[in-house]
């Protein structure tokens, strides 16, 4: 097992992750990993369980490593040949010894994990630029919860006809697919199966994140402000991002709120998803949609203390989403090529909630809550469809259990299949 500095080592269960293979590959040829993702979404459990023996971890949030590097950086850096500084982002004045060593010797290779988006941190980029690749891990996806492999399905999508699954696809019903997104996927599911247990981890979780992690990576001088900037963000998850209505609604100036949401960008918790652009001569929106790494997270930050709440919401519909767009990126990020991920929508209402672009090719995705699909449903999918010849599928995914073929390249499939 790695050898672990300042860290204590306790893990329980493991599920394996769907980027394990991935994360190998490029520890193994790039001179700098930089793994990014949430606080305790289970980075520091992945490095333990999938690198070798040979591999030395320092935890940069123990105050002993801290001073261990402040007073004698070029020991511990070259303690090993193979060297992980979880939580990288609290000492970068490493950066640039890091930098020399690996220019030096080319051999060597540096693991940098931690909570915060290293590539949004232009300190980061200055330093390691040309030398270090960068990998996100998520939360758990529903598949990794249910310990199956990479769904193939999506991929293929791009040469042919979707292929079923060798598990049989299940209708879900919308308590249970009210309780998959309001779960999420935060390794800490797993074991807190009671709803109290679970609301009053949140509870921690979101405690922590305002007082240690925003403390660590900016200074935020009201944390009241920022906490209700970011219910009101979760709020919005899956929605169209209008910045000057989120500073409005929060009482705050807009430099405040645009600092405020970009430290939920740099802290994870946050992602926003881009519009898709073409030269097709189409006025579309050009705003992005804020989407929440875990709904979990984000459904309690938003007040939602059960999954029927959430539900009967108003708010239930850009939440489930928010939940398949985050499946998608599971799905997505394990391609030699990853997947890219969009939506599209026309200033005059046409829309698809997701365009992935593999390459040159594309799919378009809608996403539906029911167990029943029309043709009529797909309006969206064949407008985008007309307009893309590089489009080589529509698909909807619903919550009904059955593959249907509705035209030529359209599909509609079951939601369980991302599992």
């Amino acid at each position: 097992m790695i050898v672990i500095q300042g860290m204590n080592n306790n893990s329980s269960t493991y599920l394996p992750r769907w980027m394990a293979p991935q994360l190998k590959a490029v520890a193994r040829e790039a001179r700098v990993t930089v793994l990014t993702g949430a606080r305790q979404v289970g980075k520091s459990t992945l490095l333990a369980h999938e690198l070798g023996a040979d591999w030395r971890l320092f935890s940069m949030d123990d105050f002993d490593i801290q001073s261990q590097a402040r007073r004698d950086p070029d020991i511990m850096l070259t303690s090993s040949k193979h060297i992980i500084l979880d939580e990288a982002h609290l000492t970068p004045s490493l950066f640039p010894r890091i930098k020399r060593l690996v220019d030096q010797d080319r051999t060597r290779r540096f693991i940098l994990s931690g909570s915060a988006n290293l590539l949004l941190l232009s300190r980061t980029t200055e330093s390691l630029a040309g030398r270090a690749e960068f990998l996100r891990l998520l939360p758990l996806s529903a598949g990794e919860l249910a310990g199956h492999d990479v769904p193939a399905f999506l991929q293929r999508l791009f040469t042919g006809a979707p292929e079923s699954p060798a598990v049989m696809p299940v209708t879900l019903d919308a308590p249970v697919l009210a309780t998959m997104v309001w779960n999420g996927g935060m390794p800490e599911i797993v074991h807190r199966r009671n709803t109290a247990d679970l609301l009053r981890w949140r509870e921690g979780y979101i405690r922590s994140y305002l007082e240690k992690d925003l403390r660590e990576l900016s200074q935020i001088a009201n944390l009241p402000d920022f906490k209700r900037l970011m219910s009101l963000a979760a709020l919005r998850c899956g929605c169209i991002l209008n910045q000057s209505d989120v500073a409005r609604d929060a009482g705050l100036s807009q430099p405040t709120a645009h600092r405020y949401l970009g430290m939920l960008e740099v802290s994870e918790q946050c992602v926003r998803l881009p519009p898709f652009h073409s030269n097709v001569a189409k006025s579309i929106v050009k705003s992005p949609k804020l989407m929440w790494t875990d709904t979990g997270i984000a459904a309690f930050a938003a007040g939602f203390m059960s999954p029927s709440d959430l539900l009967h919401s108003r708010e239930w519909g850009a939440f489930l989403e928010c939940y398949v767009y985050n499946q998608l990126r599971a799905v997505c990020g394990t391609w030699e090529l990853p997947g890219e991920i969009f939506f599209w929508r026309t200033r005059s209402g046409v829309e698809v909630d997701f365009v992935i672009r593999h390459g040159r090719r594309l799919i378009a995705v809608e996403v539906k809550a029911g167990q029943q699909v029309r043709y009529e449903d797909t309006a969206g999918l064949q407008e985008f469809m007309r307009l893309h010849s590089d489009c080589r599928a529509g698909i909807v995914l619903y919550a009904g259990g059955e593959k249907k073929q509705l035209a030529d390249t359209l599909w509609a499939v079951p939601l369980s299949w991302l599992a």
